[in-house]
Protein backbone atom coordinates (compact mmCIF):
# COMPACT_ATOMS: atom_id res chain seq x y z
CA UNK A 1 0.00 0.00 0.00
CA UNK A 2 1.41 3.28 -0.97
CA UNK A 3 0.38 6.65 0.52
CA UNK A 4 -0.84 9.87 -0.69
CA UNK A 5 -0.74 13.90 0.30
CA UNK A 6 -3.67 13.50 -2.11
CA UNK A 7 -7.15 14.07 -0.70
CA UNK A 8 -9.45 11.43 -1.12
CA UNK A 9 -11.62 11.49 -4.47
CA UNK A 10 -14.94 12.13 -2.61
CA UNK A 11 -16.69 15.64 -2.81
CA UNK A 12 -16.02 17.82 -0.27
CA UNK A 13 -19.89 18.47 0.21
CA UNK A 14 -20.63 14.39 0.42
CA UNK A 15 -17.91 14.51 3.11
CA UNK A 16 -19.54 17.39 5.12
CA UNK A 17 -23.09 16.19 4.41
CA UNK A 18 -22.00 12.84 5.90
CA UNK A 19 -19.72 14.42 9.24
CA UNK A 20 -22.87 16.75 9.68
CA UNK A 21 -25.64 14.06 9.33
CA UNK A 22 -23.56 11.81 11.58
CA UNK A 23 -23.60 14.24 14.30
CA UNK A 24 -27.53 15.09 13.91
CA UNK A 25 -28.17 11.64 14.71
CA UNK A 26 -25.85 10.96 17.56
CA UNK A 27 -27.01 14.17 19.23
CA UNK A 28 -30.78 12.63 18.49
CA UNK A 29 -29.53 9.23 19.89
CA UNK A 30 -29.37 10.99 23.11
CA UNK A 31 -32.97 12.26 23.05
CA UNK A 32 -32.07 15.67 21.90
CA UNK A 33 -34.02 17.60 19.38
CA UNK A 34 -32.34 18.74 16.33
CA UNK A 35 -33.18 20.82 13.66
CA UNK A 36 -31.14 21.63 10.12
CA UNK A 37 -29.73 25.40 10.01
CA UNK A 38 -28.44 26.95 7.64
CA UNK A 39 -25.87 25.92 5.66
CA UNK A 40 -22.61 27.99 4.59
CA UNK A 41 -22.53 29.26 1.47
CA UNK A 42 -18.91 30.95 0.38
CA UNK A 43 -19.41 34.18 3.45
CA UNK A 44 -22.80 33.94 4.62
CA UNK A 45 -25.11 31.27 5.63
CA UNK A 46 -28.13 30.21 2.92
CA UNK A 47 -31.16 28.64 4.32
CA UNK A 48 -32.95 28.44 0.95
CA UNK A 49 -35.62 30.40 1.77
CA UNK A 50 -35.98 33.48 -1.08
CA UNK A 51 -34.98 36.58 0.02
CA UNK A 52 -33.94 35.77 3.49
CA UNK A 53 -31.63 38.85 4.89
CA UNK A 54 -30.14 37.00 7.72
CA UNK A 55 -26.43 36.27 6.87
CA UNK A 56 -25.44 34.69 10.04
CA UNK A 57 -26.32 31.10 11.39
CA UNK A 58 -30.08 30.44 11.23
CA UNK A 59 -32.69 27.64 11.38
CA UNK A 60 -33.02 26.45 7.82
CA UNK A 61 -36.91 26.01 8.30
CA UNK A 62 -39.40 28.43 8.92
CA UNK A 63 -41.33 26.30 11.95
CA UNK A 64 -37.95 24.55 13.19
CA UNK A 65 -39.86 24.78 16.91
CA UNK A 66 -42.44 22.43 16.11
CA UNK A 67 -40.71 20.38 13.26
CA UNK A 68 -37.44 19.69 15.59
CA UNK A 69 -37.05 16.14 15.92
CA UNK A 70 -34.72 13.38 17.73
CA UNK A 71 -36.46 11.07 15.36
CA UNK A 72 -33.25 8.72 13.51
CA UNK A 73 -35.40 8.96 10.10
CA UNK A 74 -36.36 12.50 9.99
CA UNK A 75 -32.80 13.39 10.94
CA UNK A 76 -31.17 10.95 8.01
CA UNK A 77 -34.11 12.81 5.69
CA UNK A 78 -33.11 16.34 6.62
CA UNK A 79 -29.29 15.85 5.87
CA UNK A 80 -29.78 13.52 2.56
CA UNK A 81 -29.39 15.99 0.00
CA UNK A 82 -27.93 19.09 2.07
CA UNK A 83 -24.95 20.01 4.22
CA UNK A 84 -27.29 21.86 6.74
CA UNK A 85 -25.49 22.99 10.03
CA UNK A 86 -26.78 21.16 13.18
CA UNK A 87 -29.07 23.30 15.62
CA UNK A 88 -29.99 21.60 19.04
CA UNK A 89 -33.15 22.74 20.43
CA UNK A 90 -32.54 24.32 24.15
CA UNK A 91 -35.43 24.43 26.80
CA UNK A 92 -36.62 21.23 26.49
CA UNK A 93 -34.13 18.57 27.89
CA UNK A 94 -31.26 20.86 28.24
CA UNK A 95 -30.60 25.17 28.93
CA UNK A 96 -27.22 26.52 27.56
CA UNK A 97 -26.45 29.90 28.72
CA UNK A 98 -22.99 32.11 28.43
CA UNK A 99 -21.66 34.06 29.95
CA UNK A 100 -18.07 35.75 31.00
CA UNK A 101 -16.32 33.51 33.09
CA UNK A 102 -15.71 35.39 36.49
CA UNK A 103 -19.05 35.79 36.61
CA UNK A 104 -20.08 32.44 36.00
CA UNK A 105 -17.85 30.76 38.21
CA UNK A 106 -19.31 33.68 40.75
CA UNK A 107 -22.82 32.52 39.95
CA UNK A 108 -21.79 29.06 39.90
CA UNK A 109 -20.66 29.22 43.28
CA UNK A 110 -23.46 31.20 45.00
CA UNK A 111 -26.45 29.02 43.48
CA UNK A 112 -24.78 25.47 44.76
CA UNK A 113 -24.39 27.00 48.29
CA UNK A 114 -27.82 26.78 48.44
CA UNK A 115 -29.93 23.44 49.52
CA UNK A 116 -32.04 23.31 46.96
CA UNK A 117 -28.69 22.67 44.50
CA UNK A 118 -28.48 18.74 43.85
CA UNK A 119 -25.81 16.86 41.90
CA UNK A 120 -28.55 16.74 39.19
CA UNK A 121 -29.51 19.87 38.86
CA UNK A 122 -25.69 21.86 39.23
CA UNK A 123 -25.41 23.90 36.34
CA UNK A 124 -21.85 22.37 34.75
CA UNK A 125 -19.18 24.88 33.43
CA UNK A 126 -17.28 23.93 30.10
CA UNK A 127 -13.63 25.75 29.15
CA UNK A 128 -13.43 27.17 25.70
CA UNK A 129 -11.33 25.39 23.51
CA UNK A 130 -8.62 27.53 22.13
Amino acid sequence: MQWTVHRPFVPPTLLDRSRLRRAALRYAAHGWAVTPGARLAGHRFACGRPGCPIMACHPALEAWEETASADAAQVQAWWRHTPHTVLLVTGRCFDVLEVPATLGLRALGTACSTPECSASSRPTPAARSR
